[in-house]
């Protein structure tokens, strides 16, 4: 036998909002609009070396300095990628910080990066969406001279454990 009990629209509202406490555990809070993140580095020929074994890119532009010589940078670059990636350290590591899930990035080259250039890369910020627990992060990297090389914008989720390290 089947019973049917009558629930009023509070006590259904209720019992909904408790089953969705139930399954999404106590997260941190997302960060505001405007915070902001970076981090500095100098490009090594090791850099280069080393994200073109783990990428796979052999592009002679990155890798031989006579090929590069003849090309209108006029020496070896490093990978666009290999600088985009600082901006992937940051998301994980600070803004927001571990507990981030990248779910998209768009890049724009605006120059190269040298063996010996210094680049910042930053993140702000710049949309929260509460209920997905998204943000939008404003992302450039920019070099010694104060030249943007990179920029762009990254979508990620946030999902960290309110007390998690």
């Amino acid at each position: 036998m089947i019973r049917k009990t009558k629930v009023d629209a509070e006590t259904k509202r209720t019992i909904t909002e408790d089953n969705k406490k139930a399954k999404r555990p106590n997260l941190a809070p997302l960060p505001a609009i405007g915070t902001r993140a970076k981090r500095t580095r100098t490009t090594t020929e090791n850099d280069i070396v080393r994200f073109a074994d783990v990428s796979g890119d052999h592009n002679p532009l990155h890798l031989d300095a006579a090929y590069a010589a003849q090309t209108l940078f006029g020496e070896r670059v490093a990978h666009g990628m290999l600088t985009a990636s600082m901006i992937s350290a940051i998301l994980g590591n600070d803004l927001p910080g571990p507990g981030t899930i990248y779910l998209g990035q768009t890049l724009k080259s605006l120059g190269a990066v040298h063996i010996g250039d210094t680049v910042t890369a930053s993140v702000e910020v710049i949309a929260v969406r509460e209920d997905k627990r998204l943000l939008t992060l404003r992302t450039d990297c920019i070099n010694q001279h104060g030249s943007v090389v990179l920029t762009g914008e990254a979508t990620v989720k946030y999902a960290k454990e309110a007390g998690a390290i």
